[in-house]
């Protein structure tokens, strides 16, 4: 069985679940590890997948003089995609999110993590 399918079947049945946001945190946490961010993580995502959908928003604008704006839906508990859209030239940057995860913490981390260089950079 795909494992996304495995995943959605698990958060299903989780939501099922008095108190599952809580409970959501704490599987992702410490059973998947995915909240833990670090800079070589951050700075890969940066430099991956928000660089080239930036330059492709920059390709099919008709207007190419002006910084593209941006519409992020699904900040989650990393705001990794506004900050890279900022620091890659967009010109407004709207992010939503059906249900508010991000907390201060990682937001600094975040805005930490861009202000460092990558490892190896000069």
């Amino acid at each position: 069985m795909a494992r996304w399918l495995l995943g959605a079947m698990a958060q299903r049945l989780e939501s099922l679940v008095p108190g599952h946001e809580r409970l959501h945190y704490l599987l992702q946490l410490y059973i998947t590890k995915s909240l833990r961010l670090n800079p070589p993580q951050f700075h890969a995502r940066l430099s991956g997948e928000f660089r080239q959908n930036l330059q492709t928003c920059f390709a099919a604008k008709a207007d190419r003089t002006t910084a593209p704006n941006v519409l992020e839906l699904g900040t989650g508990w990393y705001p990794i995609a506004p900050i890279a859209f900022y620091l890659c030239g967009a010109s407004r940057i709207w992010t939503f999110d059906i249900r508010p995860r991000l907390a201060r913490l990682p937001f600094e981390g975040c805005c930490s993590f861009s202000l460092k260089p990558r490892s190896g950079a000069s």
